[in-house]
């Protein structure tokens, strides 16, 4: 048995559309009191066709009776010069399984019998759990044992989950996983509004709907936000959340210093820190979709989505080298103006957006020149 990850068989539904059908339905639930709800909505589930079809067939034996030709006689040793011939094949030796994947095998056939949350749509994520806790000693313990219940006994103490998973109905699984995921994601969704999702998830769940215990909470929300009415519902056009931003921030820096050859490294913090600023509060900062795929592990700073950072405006002059002054005198400006209470942000902070102004060296020069905070001050411009 192999390892199953069973998102990819998901993601050809129209996902989208169903989760926010669940999360407008949820949301009328929540605007009503605990024990009346309003808005009796038919949520149109988007029916999975499944990868294997089932067919009933019948394999029939037809007998059919040869021709016999009696005219004439086949002699069988006339045909064949040799009736033991040699096997020159070689030998293939065929090496044996390695003892997890034995192990974990014999725990999952055990573990289908009695188990009402173990099945095929879940199988796969619980032979993925024990061949990673997986040890010598607990291979050894497993194959060892001479019942199913002696492995299932050792199967929880390998995982100390099995239990619940063994016990828990796998559609209450999912749901509350969906649940968990879209509220931790979406800032505009609160918890009381778990029980409404997780409830009609539940109504409408299928086979379709079991395959999100194998998605990550990324990987759900990215696909529902492919519909625009649940990125309005999530984020409510906001920008991105704080703890995103700080993410998208660093990376989107740690891109803009590889990009430009050794030219923005003394920007690095100041270039996190900016981008940071710009995420959370700018008007035409990034969707909260494009923000997480930007974070998308799978996203490196080669990627066309990211290789480009750096050499276009407004960081162009910073990335070429071709700023004019050095940074280690704009740090110095910036701590002027820190000096003078001024509100830049932190040091690092205003020495990217001296670099990004277009007159790094003549603001520079002119705060270096002044001889009160009025005068650095006014370097900045209106």
């Amino acid at each position: 048995m192999q390892p199953h990850h069973s998102f990819q068989r998901f993601s050809g539904r129209d996902f989208a559309t169903w989760l926010t059908g669940l999360l407008v339905v949820a949301f009328a639930a929540a605007a009503c009191s605990d024990d009346q709800r309003s808005g009796q909505e038919d949520v149109r589930v988007v029916e999975i066709q499944d990868d294997l079809t089932l067919a009933d067939g019948v394999l029939t034996d037809a007998t059919v009776d040869s021709p016999t030709d009696s005219s004439a006689d086949i002699e069988a040793d006339t045909n064949f010069a040799d009736t033991n011939p040699v096997d020159t094949t070689p030998d293939v030796e065929i090496a044996p399984l390695p003892t997890c994947v034995q192990a974990c095998d014999r725990l999952v056939e055990c573990a289908q019998g009695r188990c009402i949350g173990i099945t095929w749509q879940t199988v796969g994520l619980l032979w993925s759990a024990c061949n990673d806790a997986c040890t010598d000693s607990s291979a050894a313990a497993l194959l060892d044992a001479a019942t199913c219940d002696q492995v299932y006994a050792q199967g929880v103490v390998l995982l100390p989950n099995l239990d619940t998973a063994c016990n828990s109905d796998v559609c209450e699984l999912a749901c509350g996983h969906l649940a968990d995921c879209v509220i931790d994601e979406c800032p505009l969704i609160n918890p009381p509004a778990r029980p409404n999702i997780v409830g009609d998830c539940q109504t409408n769940c299928d086979n379709g709907s079991v395959d999100l215990l194998g998605a990550s909470c990324a990987e759900v929300i990215a696909m529902a936000s492919q519909n625009p009415q649940f990125e309005a519902i999530c984020y409510g056009g906001a920008c991105a959340p704080a703890q995103q931003c700080l993410a998208y921030g660093n990376k989107t820096g740690q891109c803009i210093v590889q990009n430009c050859a050794g030219n923005a490294d003394a920007y690095q913090t100041g270039l996190a820190e900016a981008l940071a600023i710009y995420c959370q509060t700018e008007p035409d900062c990034p969707t909260a979709s494009g923000v997480q795929a930007v974070l998308d592990p799978a996203i490196t700073c080669a990627d066309p989505m990211l290789a480009g950072l750096g050499t276009q405006a407004p960081f162009v002059d910073l990335c070429s080298g071709n700023l004019g002054v050095a940074a280690a005198d704009l740090r110095t400006a910036c701590e002027a103006l820190a000096g003078c209470n001024l509100e830049i942000g932190t040091v690092d902070t205003c020495m990217v957006y001296l670099a990004m102004s277009g007159a790094a060296a003549a603001v520079q020069a002119c705060i270096a020149n002044g001889s009160t905070c009025g005068d650095r001050a006014a370097c900045l411009g209106p």
